[in-house]
């Protein structure tokens, strides 16, 4: 099972959905997936959400996440949704090594995006 993820408490606390906002789940959805850890997940409903990012002009529409009961995090934009909205593209690896850069705590901060969701 793969999808964009949100969380119970951003939907209902943060954007004051209510639970009467939730769909049904499919099939596969309802039997949940296994997490990186191998942890069993199972949403508890599926939402519709549009959202942008107050740095573009792209709307995105109707974008389906499954409602995770835990809050870990607020939102996760899955791959297929990052593939096929294109999202991010290819990255592009350094042939002849490796190099990290990691900016000084005090920039960091700038780093940091949010993204705006609408209904």
């Amino acid at each position: 099972m793969q999808g964009n993820i949100v969380s119970r408490h951003f939907v209902l606390d943060i954007l004051e959905f209510s639970e009467a906002n939730f769909c049904e789940l499919t099939e596969e959805e309802k039997q949940g997936g296994r997490t990186v850890t191998g942890e069993l997940f199972v949403p508890e409903g599926a939402i519709y959400l549009d959202w942008y990012h107050e740095n573009s002009t792209r709307v995105f529409r109707s974008m389906r996440f499954l409602v995770s009961p835990h809050a870990h995090c607020d939102l996760i934009i899955g791959a297929r949704s990052i593939i096929k909205d294109k999202l991010l593209g290819v990255p592009n690896f350094n042939v002849g090594g490796v190099t990290v850069y990691t900016p000084p705590a005090a920039d960091r901060s700038k780093y940091y995006c949010t993204p705006y969701i609408r209904t």
